[in-house]
């Protein structure tokens, strides 16, 4: 059965672009070190879409399960993602989303506002284990040959 570790984040507003680069040295700490665990999902509310991810964003193979669609309730902004590493995650079926609550329930707008200012989110993974294209070791990932 396919098996993972998930990092839930909620980031500050404020504190965007510190907590951000902190994250991207959290992922890839418990990458190197959740041996030997290679599929790692950070997930939450990163107040902030995917060209804003700063270092995040610029760790090779990371990529965000949404792209341009918007996660908040006001259907204006996106917050909310699943970021992994597409060569380890290999589960992942490429199929993500959100969930309309105001259309899916029929509330008002003020409504869905009392519930949450975050639609969720969703993806889609296979339950079984694909094998990754790294191979771990105790010191290091390499490539698997």
């Amino acid at each position: 059965p396919f098996s993972f570790s998930l990092i839930n984040i909620h980031t500050s507003p404020g504190e965007i672009n510190t907590e951000l680069d902190v994250l991207a040295d959290v992922f890839i700490n418990v990458t190197h070190f959740e041996y030997p665990q290679d599929d790692i999902i950070l997930l939450g509310d990163l107040n902030a879409d995917p060209p804003r991810f700063q270092k995040l964003g610029k760790i090779p193979g990371v990529v965000p399960a949404l792209q341009d669609i918007a996660t908040n309730t006001r259907k204006n902004q996106m917050y909310d993602n699943f970021v992994f590493d597409y060569q380890a995650v290999r589960e992942f079926t490429g199929r993500a989303g959100v969930l309309d609550m105001q259309d899916m329930f029929q509330l008002s707008m003020s409504d869905t506002l009392r519930i949450s200012d975050h639609q969720p989110i969703w993806a889609e993974f296979s339950i079984n284990e694909q094998p990754s294209r790294f191979t771990a070791t105790s010191d290091n990932r390499q490539m698997a040959r």
